[in-house]
């Protein structure tokens, strides 16, 4: 339905280093539940486990030769740091950083074992600024997230 666009599916999840992982499956319908971040072990609500091969994002975009990215949208329930983080050589050699739609989940951050602040400084080192999705002129703190949000990077 839209010729003009390249999509390729890629049977894998994103993070920070290669290999595999577990990633939890929800009950819910929606499969955009499904989770690389666990609560517990025997988390409420999920239908079981499954073991997904784990890429970084910079090797497949060089291997893939994607010259002109301009837009990264990440929507992984909490695992968004690694995946942003699995970005860090592309981002260090790249002329034109794309712009990052990103859902951010606080409370998943500290079920990973790091802060907001620590993915503000991340961000902030490879030149990018948080703004509203709502309204790109308002810029947001990250660091004083309470809830899930929404947020677009833009360098």
């Amino acid at each position: 339905m839209n010729p003009e666009y390249k999509i390729t599916v890629n049977q894998c999840s994103l993070g920070e280093e290669t290999g595999n992982a577990k990633i939890r499956l929800s009950n819910d319908d929606n499969i955009g539940w499904n989770t690389m971040v666990f609560l517990s072990k025997k988390e409420k609500g999920s239908k079981g486990e499954l073991e997904v091969p784990v890429r970084r994002l910079d090797d497949y975009i060089k291997e893939k030769s994607l010259n002109k990215v301009k837009l990264i949208k990440i929507d992984v329930e909490g695992y968004e740091f690694p995946v942003l983080k699995g970005l860090s050589s592309y981002f260090g050699n790249t002329e034109r950083l794309p712009v990052i739609i990103c859902e951010i989940n606080p409370f998943a951050c500290s079920l990973m074992g790091y802060t907001l602040i620590q993915l503000f400084e991340y961000m902030k080192k490879y030149s990018y600024n948080a703004y509203s999705l709502l309204n790109a002129s308002i810029k947001v703190d990250i660091r004083r997230l309470r809830q899930t949000t929404d947020i677009v990077f833009a360098p």
